[in-house]
């Protein structure tokens, strides 16, 4: 018996995982998909930058996210049961954690550039104009 999935259970496994993103699961595959959005990358760079092939990504976002409390001992489970680096999987759900904590729900502020998803960003495109003539005033004293 062959152990290795055929391409289409892949491209079934695939989808099921993009629709439980879709959906707002407690998957991993939720977070992947957003960190994937976020950083304008696909599947397989993301694959790349795990260091493994699409079977072992799709095992991973199958996985529940780490418990904070337990997150060493959960990457490593997590590692352990997709056959992946845990130092290199531990770096990609750092990431996640930190866009996780960018965002946190809609704004809905009009005229904001984000960069991810509900992220203000710390500096303007553009001066306005009460800003301008304050500056001209600091340099006149």
């Amino acid at each position: 018996m062959n152990s290795k999935p055929t391409a289409s259970e892949r491209r079934l496994r695939r989808t099921l995982i993009e629709r439980a993103a879709a959906a707002g699961s407690t998957l991993l595959a939720a977070e992947l998909s957003a960190y994937a959005k976020a950083e304008g990358i696909n599947w397989e760079q993301l694959e790349r930058e795990i260091g493994c092939d699409t079977d072992a990504l799709n095992r991973i976002a199958c996985c529940r996210s780490p418990r904070s409390q337990e997150f060493a001992a959960d990457v490593g489970n997590i590692a352990l049961y997709a056959g992946v680096d845990p130092e290199r999987l531990l770096v990609l759900l750092r990431k996640l954690d930190v866009i996780r904590e960018f965002v946190d729900g809609d704004r809905g502020e009009p005229g904001v550039r984000c960069v991810y998803p509900d992220m203000l960003l710390a500096a303007r495109d553009r001066e306005s104009d009460s800003d301008a003539s304050h500056e001209a005033e600091a340099e006149d004293a």
